[in-house]
């Protein structure tokens, strides 16, 4: 008798090695496993009642992906019966940016200290300046969008972007005062390699006058030629 998708589930955890997810996800079912042969992906189409916690599929995801490393490049689909709301959708903005971490220098520069807060029916994200809130409208928000299909969200996700003109001046005032810390730290570097140096002639110095003396006592010309007493 062929097992069904909720008892496949099960099978895949245990064979994971996270049996501690059969007792949060009891209602998921593994109901597809589509192998892409020419990219040598395989996508996992799991179906739950609901968005699980952050913790969970965030193990869930990273043993499958340890788990077929050899075989095949993984990822997963999330099919929801019930949506998350907002609160759900603000506790994933961490995961969903950490997915993207190997993004162009621009999505990371934009959305590095950016923390969505939720106002009434929006998530609200405020930018230091409009060049990265553009960037955010244009570029930035429709890969973030793509992330959070991928986990289900068939919803439409109230994102508003704003830019706040004080968060900048405290961004040029951090970044100078991060600049004049590291001006500090090599200033302070290079005068400890000149005392370094300095110190290193002098005990050269020193070794050579010492060489010179012992070897006049012994008699020896400075040549290194051994002198016959008489």
């Amino acid at each position: 008798m062929a097992l069904s998708a909720k008892e496949q589930f099960q099978v895949l955890l245990k064979q994971l090695e996270i049996e501690e997810l059969q007792t949060t996800l009891t209602e998921t079912a593994l109901s597809e496993v589509i192998v892409h042969e020419t990219s040598h992906i395989w996508q996992f189409v799991f179906q739950m009642p609901a968005l699980p916690s952050v913790r969970d599929l965030a193990l869930l995801t990273q043993r499958l992906q340890i788990a077929f490393s050899q075989i095949a490049q993984v990822t997963f689909q999330l099919e929801l019966t019930d949506q998350p709301n907002l609160s759900q959708i603000v506790d994933y903005w961490a995961w969903v940016l950490q997915q993207h971490q190997n993004e162009s220098g621009a999505f990371r520069n934009a959305f590095n200290h950016v923390m969505p807060a939720l106002v009434d029916t929006e998530i609200r994200l405020t930018f230091d300046s409009e060049i990265w809130a553009k960037y955010a409208r244009d570029s930035g928000l429709p890969i973030i969008l793509q992330t959070y299909q991928q986990l289900g969200v068939r919803r439409q996700i109230p994102f508003t972007i704003t830019v706040d003109a004080d968060l900048h001046a405290q961004s040029m005032a951090q970044m100078r005062e991060k600049r004049a810390a590291e001006d500090r730290q090599l200033a302070a570097h290079a005068q400890n390699q000149i005392q370094e140096q300095a110190k290193a002639r002098e005990d050269n110095e020193l070794k050579t006058a010492k060489a010179t003396v012992t070897a006049k006592q012994m008699g020896n010309p400075l040549n290194g030629n051994v002198a016959i007493p008489r």
